[in-house]
């Protein structure tokens, strides 16, 4: 689940991507205030799981979703998108009411790449439960210094290793017959 954290940060210089799954705008307003606040590029806030598909079309993984709502509805949109091509390695930040905690399904409270945060709580828990995500995901946050030598190791390792040519086309000699 670090690929596509370092996969955006390098995409976009930096700035891990975010998108925002809730009901209500004033909800989705807040939580886009808050994850770039966290250095966050937020590319999609949407009302549900198929507007947040459509809104994502070419655009890639977002490397975090955040879900707030209803415990039952929290659930079934993290099936949802764990289920979905464009957000299954995605990590999920999931925002409930404190009581609605316990019935958030188990598999979703063990996986380390998803995190409950309780609605109502401050900037600094958001960003606090942000951040355990990340790190616990593995990936932590990625600064723009990061990035660039992230490029540059991507750009020296992937480039082709012209030396090595002439020693593959000896080794194969043999094989042909």
């Amino acid at each position: 689940s670090v690929v596509p954290v370092l996969a955006t940060a390098l995409r976009l210089g930096g700035k891990p991507s975010a998108a925002v799954i809730a009901e209500q705008d004033e909800d989705r307003g807040i939580l886009q205030g808050w994850l770039g606040e966290a250095g966050f590029e937020v590319v999609a806030s949407m009302p549900s799981p198929s507007t947040l598909r459509t809104a994502m079309a070419g655009r890639g993984t977002p490397d975090v979703v955040v879900i707030s709502g209803e415990a039952s509805t929290v659930n079934n949109v993290s099936r949802a998108l764990r289920g979905d091509s464009v957000t299954s390695g995605s990590l999920l930040l999931l925002a409930v009411r404190e009581p609605d905690r316990p019935q958030i399904d188990r598999s979703l409270r063990d996986d380390r790449s998803v995190n409950i945060w309780m609605q109502g709580g401050s900037a600094e828990t958001f960003a606090g439960a942000l951040q355990v995500l990340t790190q616990r995901a593995g990936g932590g946050t990625v600064t723009p210094e990061d990035a660039q030598r992230l490029a540059a190791l991507e750009e020296e390792h992937l480039t082709p290793h012209t030396q090595f040519l002439p020693w593959i086309g000896t080794a194969t000699d043999g094989l042909q017959g």
